[in-house]
């Protein structure tokens, strides 16, 4: 019985950190607006979290096929607009839809 209340208080833990960094994350998104662009500022997200995460699937490979990789894109993309929306406002998302427009696969 011990282990499955160390596993909850683990769980607690785990939940209550993630909560606090998502809640920063919004603190510190309207602070970086404020002091840098909006380009620089999208830029500089998505490299510090690809730095985080090619490590990750270097050394765990998601084996999903060309269709579940087309799949999960398309639904990031809605992702992204909601959290240009929260943190950017406007500008960020004219960002986001005019890259969609340059895009290949929309010609």
């Amino acid at each position: 019985m011990p282990s499955t209340n160390k596993n909850r208080t683990l769980g607690f833990a785990s939940c209550a950190l993630a909560s606090s960094l998502w809640g920063c994350e919004f603190f510190s998104g309207k602070i970086a607006l404020a002091e840098m662009g909006v380009g620089a500022m999208v830029l500089y997200r998505f490299l510090f979290a690809t730095l985080v995460f090619i490590p990750l699937l270097l050394t765990h490979k998601p084996g999903l096929n060309r269709r579940e990789w087309s799949t999960l894109l398309s639904y990031a993309f809605p992702v992204a607009l909601r959290w240009a929306a929260t943190v950017g406002g406007c500008g960020v998302i004219a960002l986001l839809v005019g890259m969609l427009r340059r895009s290949p696969r929309s010609e």
